[in-house]
């Protein structure tokens, strides 16, 4: 039996640097259950009614860079803050699954931006477009060559 797919708008997301920069822990009550991160020693731990189930290992970047006209990065933004996935990688943010009450990286939970909620980028835009304005454009003027706004490239690989 295949697995539901999951989308992110499902998911309750859980920013990293707000928990170790912050208070060090995140606390939220999910189906009359308790949920906590808590970060102790290098790790982020997740304990759902007091007991731990998971744990991430986290790390650090500095914050590198130059603000203008002086200004100064304050010691609480001095570093940017990390979980390590299962897969190795850095992630910025944790997403908890309210119907299962699981945690993980985008990854580790399997989920996926649901693109079909964007907003189109064909509506007044594309080659679409582009192409009904040059025919609309020749019908009102039938002796000049019509100016195409764009130059499609190909290559031939």
């Amino acid at each position: 039996m295949k697995r539901p797919k999951i989308f992110l708008d499902q998911l309750t997301k859980i920013p990293i640097h707000q928990i170790v920069s912050g208070h060090g822990y995140w606390q939220q009550n999910v189906q009359n259950r308790s949920v906590l991160l808590d970060c102790h020693q290098g790790f982020l731990i997740f304990y759902l009614d007091g007991e731990p189930v998971r744990q991430w290992r986290l790390s650090s970047q500095p914050h590198l860079g130059k603000l203008q006209h002086g200004g100064r990065i304050p010691w609480q933004g001095d570093e940017i803050y990390f979980v390590a996935g299962a897969d190795g990688k850095r992630y910025r943010h944790l997403w908890l699954n309210i119907e299962t009450l699981e945690v993980g990286t985008r990854k580790e939970l399997g989920a996926r931006y649901n693109w079909r909620k964007w907003p189109s980028r064909a509506k007044g835009k594309g080659w679409d477009a582009e192409r009904l304005r040059i025919q609309a454009w020749v019908r009102t003027n039938p002796n000049q060559a019509p100016k195409p706004t764009r130059v499609r490239f190909t290559s031939n690989r």
